[in-house]
């Protein structure tokens, strides 16, 4: 296999030969510049927002069925269904809802004031998390930790897996997805044992905890769903309401117990996070204190964290049940672009007996998990 440098050295040279569009850019382009309107005001209208500007992509209005007033800080105001059809009829309306069902419902809305389907857009992430990345930023930035990741990952998949993400930062050229299991639970990986104590770090409405359940075959000691955000607690509550032991904790995860702002999308996405602008405080929670006055037995064997862009505050606030216990450990490392080598080195540091490698679950740049299993001695 290629070194990463000889890698690199060909994403430069196709960069310096393509000139660059990011996938609104080729949106507005493909549809010749017809109006953009973006329908659905929450979490991740905000992200295309940001993509836009960046873009240099023009956003004619947005619109919601439900609310009114404005955006936000936007400075755009809330149109109506009414007024997206009077004002902006040859309108290309991209669904900022990532919700299948509120997808399929919205377009039929759509269809319902005369609007053309080839003209409803449904969300794509790539749309927000697709990126043009300044090259010379982020060679000073990143080149170095990416380069030290590639030579980390000991197995072929997780080392095409550092470049590809290099090549969709700098050229938007996509990933793959390459996995054979589900999410958090790698094939060949993640191997459960009969008396798992298994913590889900950004529970959202209980689906990673079932599927842990049901990779179990019902077979475990104890589940901890930690979750800040109670638009989506009550979900999970009511989805595990059959299963024995297991804790909702409304409570986020972090390097320390503390209050800190949160910025939540009101359960639509999944997309709720730590700071970034919020408006409301939660109750955060160290690993490390919440299991401070329990006996080693019940200390976590497995920590899944999906907690959208506060992974590493919360591995640090591990340290001591990572050294003691040796989790499996099944971390998403795609929120912000260091992700992919500052955690591996992280975790290694506290336990330089783990085996690591990556999986890519979704197209894009969403959904990479690195996965570290303590080795047989």
């Amino acid at each position: 296999m290629k070194s990463f440098d000889e890698q690199f050295a060909e994403i430069e040279t196709e960069l310096s030969q393509t000139t660059q569009y990011h996938p609104l850019q080729q949106l507005s382009e493909y549809y010749n510049n017809r109006p953009i309107v973006l329908y659905g005001c929450g979490f991740f209208c905000r992200l295309i927002l940001s993509v836009c500007a960046k873009c240099n992509v023009i956003v004619s209005a947005i619109c919601d069925s439900t609310k009114k007033g404005a955006f936000e800080d936007s400075g755009y105001p809330i149109i109506t269904l009414e007024e997206l059809r009077d004002k902006y009829p040859t309108a290309v309306v991209l669904i900022s809802v990532s919700t299948n069902t509120f997808s399929a419902e919205i377009i039929e809305q759509l269809k319902g004031l005369g609007f053309d389907d080839k003209y409803i857009v449904p969300f794509s992430r790539r749309y927000t998390y697709s990126n043009i990345a300044n090259p010379r930023q982020f060679v000073q930035t990143h080149l170095a930790g990416y380069r030290w990741a590639y030579d980390f990952f000991e197995d072929e998949i997780s080392k095409k897996i550092v470049i590809n993400r290099v090549k969709e930062y700098l050229l938007c050229a996509g990933l793959d997805k390459a996995h054979s299991g589900d999410e958090y639970f790698e094939n060949g990986i993640i191997a459960l044992d009969e008396d798992e104590v298994f913590v889900d770090g950004g529970c959202f409405d209980g689906g990673t905890a079932l599927a842990f359940i049901n990779n179990a075959q019902g077979r475990y000691k104890h589940i901890y769903s930690f979750e800040p955000d109670i638009a989506v607690l009550n979900k999970a509550e009511n989805n595990l309401k059959n299963h024995e032991s297991v804790d909702l904790i409304a409570k986020g995860l972090w390097s320390e117990s503390t209050e800190l702002k949160f910025l939540s999308d009101g359960g639509k996405n999944g997309s709720s996070r730590i700071g970034d602008g919020g408006a409301i405080f939660v109750p955060v929670v160290s690993l490390d204190s919440f299991f401070s006055d329990k006996t080693d037995d019940v200390l976590p064997t497995f920590i899944k964290l999906d907690i959208e862009g506060a992974e590493k505050e919360a591995l640090i606030g591990a340290e001591s049940v990572i050294r003691k216990r040796h989790p499996k450990l099944a971390i998403c490392a795609y929120h912000k672009p260091e992700d992919i080598y500052e955690l591996p080195r992280l975790i290694y540091q506290l336990n330089p007996n783990y085996r690591f490698s990556l999986r890519q679950y979704e197209d894009g740049l969403i959904d990479t998990v690195l996965y570290a299993v303590q080795e047989d001695k």
